[in-house]
């Protein structure tokens, strides 16, 4: 059995992803301990016949409505396992754990270095003149990384690291009030900065992450997923979502892994019916809103 466990971040509105998601392990890995933060800020959402047929947990946290800051319990709680935190809007490729298994370095993330430093920043990590006003001893590493999927091979987190900027309760809020954006991804940024600047964190950057609207992943073959042909990578459907996986970038994944979620349930391709068409009717509006914009661009020719 492999020591890493899997944590997975998911909420109410992502269990619909959450289905592929966790298919997408076991179909590549049988035996790694997955594990679900579950989220309640958006409502109850029942995960019993996920954990019982695909065998994971839920795990116990303090708190249960944190929004995002829930993706930070590990780091809190959990301090003394190695973990591959990812979100639940991902699918994996491959065996992720064939990665992770011989890193040393104490964290592996994608990191990148964008041209525009001052506007990424602002885009997806931090409000930079209230950073410098609130924090002023945030210095840039050199790179930032999203934070949909990090692996913690070693102990060097606290609860302390985090102490000046959330306050911890149930619906958590920060500190100062917009130096942090897309919740813990600003966060731990800036956490594993001040921890690398002081050269007490060491780090490995692998390329395991793509995204669902680039090439490679719209125009990745499911029949190397059939014959068991891995890619070690994850696809990850980054951005808002709208209820639906029928207008996703990178669709066929999803449903290939959707449909391996329901072929280990009884009445499963009427279950996987009824719940497309009840996602369907709950967000009936961007259903027709995506529709419209596809019939729109048949019809009306680009211009270039």
């Amino acid at each position: 059995m492999s020591q890493i466990k899997v944590y997975i971040g998911c909420c109410k509105t992502d269990f619909y992803l959450l289905r592929s998601c966790i298919a997408s392990i076991r179909y590549w890995n049988k035996e790694v301990p997955v594990y679900l933060l579950k989220d309640f800020s958006k409502g109850d959402f029942d995960t019993c016949e996920l954990e019982k047929i695909f065998n994971t947990a839920v795990v116990k946290t303090t708190y249960k409505k944190l929004g995002g800051y829930m993706k930070l319990q590990p780091y809190l709680e959990h301090l003394d396992e190695q973990i591959f935190l990812q979100d639940a809007d991902m699918v994996w490729l491959g065996d992720m754990m064939q990665v992770f298994k011989n890193i040393s370095s104490d964290i592996a993330v994608q990191i990148y270095n964008p041209k525009d430093m001052d506007a990424e920043l602002n885009r997806w990590y931090f409000n930079t003149e209230k950073l410098k006003k609130y924090y002023p001893d945030y210095k840039y590493p050199g790179f930032v990384f999203n934070c949909g999927s990090i692996f913690i091979n070693n102990n060097l987190f606290s609860k302390s690291d985090f102490n000046d900027i959330i306050i911890w309760k149930e619906f958590a809020t920060p500190k100062h009030d917009k130096v942090f954006l897309c919740e813990d991804q600003g966060i731990v940024n800036y956490v594993v900065s001040k921890k690398y600047n002081k050269k007490v964190l060491t780090i490995a950057n692998i390329n395991f992450q793509i995204r669902s609207e680039s090439e490679e992943a719209n125009l990745y073959s499911l029949e190397k997923i059939k014959i068991k042909d891995p890619k070690n990578v994850m696809v990850h459907w980054l951005g808002s979502k709208n209820g639906l996986n029928s207008f996703c970038a990178a669709k066929h994944l999803l449903r290939f892994y959707e449909k391996q979620y329901y072929k280990q349930i009884a009445g499963g391709e009427l279950k996987m019916f009824i719940d497309r068409f009840s996602r369907t009717l709950r967000y009936f509006d961007r259903f027709i809103y995506e529709l419209a914009k596809k019939i729109y661009y048949v019809f009306i020719p680009s211009k270039k």
